[in-house]
C-alpha cells in the first residue's frame, strides 16, 4: 500500500486528474519546475498565472454552453404566437423544453448511477466532449432557426428541446465537473458568461420591438445575432488550445520571476522554504489556503453573491490577522506514514469530490498546526494510481472506509447509497434544507412550468382581446419575457451565505412564500379570471396591466435565489461529506424536472382549452 500511497501522492503525471492527456503549458503535467528554495536573490511563485484573455475565454465560453438557445427561442414567444396563430404555443414551447431536461436526467441517471462496473464518465475527455458537443449544437441551433423558424412550427420546437439539452447538459456535466479539471478560480467567469445570456438576449429583444407595432429588425436577425455570440463562444474554446494555465495542474507549477516582474494573477510568492508569503490577511492563494475553518488564520470568504464561487458558511465574515510565517518548509510529501490518518478520515467522510456553489471541487486539507498545507491525492488521483498499479492497491483498497470510495462500485450500490444519502440529508434535524426545498421546487415549477404556458392568456386579459394579431398584446408578451430575462440576474446576486441581513433563514422563507404569491398573481387571469372580452374585467386596465407586467417579471429572480440558497444550505449542513452533497443535489434536481414534466403537460393541456379568458 505505500508504493500505492506514494504513486497517488506524487505529482500527477500523464493522463493526471481522470484521464487528462497533457497540460497546454507545454509542462509535464503535474510537473514542478525545479527551482532552488534558499536562494534570496531568487523570487519563487506557485501557480501558473491566470491572464485576462484565460478570463475573457471562459466569460464568452460560458455564453454558448448555458442556456442562450432557451432564453433566446422564449424572447420571440410574441412572434410565433402571431406566425402561427396558437395561444397555446408558449405552453407546448414549456412542455418540450421540461421533455428536454428529463431526457437528459435519465441520462445523467443511468450514466452516473446505473453504468457497468468499470464504466466511468467522469474523465477530462467526456468532460472536454461534451462541451464541445454542445457549442457546436448551440450554434446549429441558432443558425436552423435564423433561417427557418417561420417555416414551421415543429422547427421551433425542435430546436427548442435541443437548446433544453444543451441547457441541461451544462447543469448537469459542465458545471459539476469543471472544478475537477480546471481551476476553480475560472468558473466565476463561465458562470458570468452564462448569467450574461439573459442580459443580452433580453436587451436584443427589447431593442427589437420598443413599443407597440415597432419593429427595428426582424426574428431572423435576432437569432443571427444570437448565432455570431454563440459562434464566438466555440472561437473561445478553440483559443484554449494557445493558451496556458488553466488546468487543474497548474496550480502546483512552481517558476521564478524576474526581478521586478510583479507577482501575476492565480500564482503566489513562496519564501526561501517554499512556503507561501503572507503579504496581508487578503493576499492568499485559492489553492493553498481554500475553504478553511473559522478562525484558522485564512482570509474571511466573500459573505454574498453568487458569481465569485466561494462560501462562507455559518462563519462571520470578519477580517483576521495574518499568521506568523511558518517555520518549516512545505513539502508535497510522498511519505505514507504522515498520511494515511488524514488520509482515512476524507475518504471516510466521502471521497474527494465536492459540490460548491457551481458545481464539483476537489477538497484542500485543513491547515496543520504550523499553518501549512499538505497536498492530499484525490478521487481521480487515487482511481488512476488504483488503475495504473492494481497489484500494490489491492491491499490499500481492501480497507472498507477506502474501498466504498476507491474501488470500482456497481449500479446496485450506487443507487443503494443515492438513496441512503438522501434519507440522511432529509432527516437531519432542525435541517433548513427541509423548509427550503419545498419552497425553492414550488417556485421553479411556478417560475418555468407555469407562468411561462400562461403568458399569451394573461396578455389576452390585460389587452381584452385574445387576438393573436393585436399589437398591444404582442408588446404586453415581449415586455414581459424581456425585463424578466433581464432582471433574473438579481437573483444570483442577492444570493448571502453568512445568514445576516437577506441571508437569514427567516428572511429567505418569506421569500419563497412571496414568490409563490407573486407567480400564482399572474396565473389569475388563466385559472379563475374573467374572459378578455368582458367589461367587468379588471386586468383591462392600466392597474390590472402593470400588476400582471411587475408580477411576470418580478416573480423571475426568486427561483435562483431560492435555488441557491437551497445549494448553500445543503453544503453548510453536511460540509463533511461530498459525495451526500452530491447525492442530495442529484435527487432535488431530478424532483424538479419530474415535477415539471408532470406539470408542464397539465399546463399544456388545459392552455389548449383556451383557459378561463378565451375559452
Amino acid at each position: 500500500s505505500g508504493a500505492f500511497l506514494s504513486r497517488a501522492m506524487a505529482p500527477l503525471g500523464g493522463e493526471g486528474h481522470g484521464g487528462m492527456a497533457s497540460t497546454s503549458s507545454g509542462i509535464e503535467p503535474g510537473r514542478r519546475v525545479k527551482v532552488k528554495h534558499g536562494k534570496s536573490s531568487s523570487r519563487v511563485v506557485r501557480g501558473a498565472p491566470i491572464t485576462l484573455a484565460l478570463y475573457v475565454t471562459f466569460s464568452c465560453m460560458g455564453f454558448g454552453t448555458g442556456w442562450s438557445g432557451v432564453d433566446s427561442i422564449f424572447q420571440q414567444v410574441n412572434k410565433y404566437i402571431t406566425t402561427y396563430d396558437d395561444l397555446s404555443f408558449a405552453s407546448d414551447l414549456v412542455y418540450v423544453t421540461s421533455a428536454a431536461a428529463a431526457a437528459v436526467l435519465v441520462a445523467t441517471f443511468l450514466g452516473l448511477y446505473c453504468a457497468p462496473v468499470g464504466v466511468d464518465f467522469r474523465t477530462v475527455g467526456f468532460f472536454e466532449s461534451t462541451i464541445s458537443f454542445v457549442l457546436v449544437t448551440s450554434c446549429s441551433i441558432m443558425l436552423s432557426l435564423a433561417l427557418f423558424w417561420d417555416k414551421h412550427e415543429s422547427v421551433v420546437m425542435c430546436c427548442a428541446f435541443c437548446a433544453a439539452v444543451m441547457g441541461n447538459l451544462q447543469a448537469f456535466v459542465i458545471y459539476p465537473f469543471f472544478n475537477a479539471f480546471y481551476r476553480p478560480k475560472l468558473i466565476a467567469s463561465l458562470n458570468f458568461g452564462e448569467t450574461a445570456t439573459s442580459l443580452v438576449c433580453g436587451s436584443l429583444a427589447l431593442l427589437q420591438s420598443p413599443g407597440p407595432g415597432i419593429e427595428n429588425f426582424t426574428s431572423t436577425h435576432f437569432f443571427l445575432m444570437v448565432f455570431i455570440c454563440s459562434l464566438a463562444a466555440s472561437l473561445a474554446w478553440t483559443s484554449l488550445k494557445f493558451q496556458t494555465g488553466y488546468r487543474k495542474e497548474d496550480e502546483d507549477l512552481e517558476w521564478e520571476l524576474g526581478d521586478n516582474e510583479p507577482i501575476p494573477e492565480g500564482s503566489v510568492l513562496l519564501d526561501a522554504n517554499g512556503a507561501p508569503v503572507v503579504f496581508s490577511d487578503t493576499m492568499y492563494s485559492d489553492t493553498l489556503f481554500s475553504d478553511r475553518e473559522p478562525n484558522d488564520g485564512g482570509p474571511a470568504s466573500t459573505s454574498y453573491g453568487a458569481l465569485d464561487g466561494t462560501l462562507g458558511g455559518d462563519e462571520k465574515s470578519t477580517k483576521r490577522n495574518a499568521p506568523e510565517r511558518p517555520k518549516t518548509p512545505f513539502k508535497n510529501t510522498s511519505t505514507p506514514g504522515e498520511f494515511v490518518p488524514t488520509l482515512k478520515k476524507v475518504l471516510a467522510s466521502g471521497g474527494a469530490v465536492s459540490r460548491g456553489a457551481h458545481g464539483i471541487a476537489l477538497p484542500d486539507d485543513q491547515p496543520s498546526p504550523d499553518g501549512r498545507k499538505k497536498r492530499r491525492p484525490s478521487y481521480f488521483d487515487l482511481r488512476k494510481a488504483a488503475d495504473d498499479d492494481e497489484e500494490n492497491s489491492a491491499p490499500f483498497l481492501e480497507n472498507p472506509k477506502v474501498s466504498d470510495h476507491c474501488r470500482v462500485s456497481g449500479p446496485e450500490e450506487r443507487i443503494e447509497n443515492l438513496w441512503k444519502n438522501l434519507n440522511m440529508v432529509l432527516n437531519k434535524p432542525k435541517s433548513e434544507v427541509v423548509w427550503l426545498l419545498p419552497l425553492a421546487t414550488a417556485n421553479t415549477l411556478m417560475t418555468w412550468s407555469v407562468i411561462s404556458s400562461f403568458i399569451p392568456f394573461s396578455a389576452a386579459a390585460a389587452t381584452g382581446t385574445c387576438d393573436t394579431q393585436d399589437v398591444e398584446s404582442i408588446m404586453f408578451i415581449r415586455l414581459c419575457t424581456s425585463f424578466s430575462s433581464i432582471c433574473r440576474v438579481l437573483g444570483p446576486l442577492c444570493v448571502r451565505t453568512d445568514g445576516r441581513a437577506w441571508g437569514d433563514k427567516v428572511f429567505i422563507r418569506w421569500c419563497g412564500v412571496i414568490g409563490v404569491a407573486i407567480n400564482a398573481v399572474f396565473c389569475v387571469p388563466a385559472l379563475c379570471g374573467w374572459s378578455a372580452g368582458d367589461p367587468l374585467n379588471k386586468f383591462n386596465s392600466e392597474i390590472g396591466k402593470t400588476v400582471l407586467l411587475l408580477a411576470y417579471v418580478a416573480s423571475t429572480p426568486f427561483e435562483p435565489f431560492m435555488q441557491l440558497h437551497l445549494l448553500v444550505a445543503t453544503q453548510r449542513e453536511h460540509k463533511g461529506s461530498s459525495t451526500r452533497i452530491i447525492d442530495a443535489g442529484f435527487s432535488f434536481a431530478a424532483i424538479t424536472v419530474a415535477a415539471s414534466f408532470g406539470v408542464a403537460c397539465a399546463t399544456a393541456r388545459y392552455a389548449s382549452t383556451g383557459t378561463a379568458v378565451c375559452g
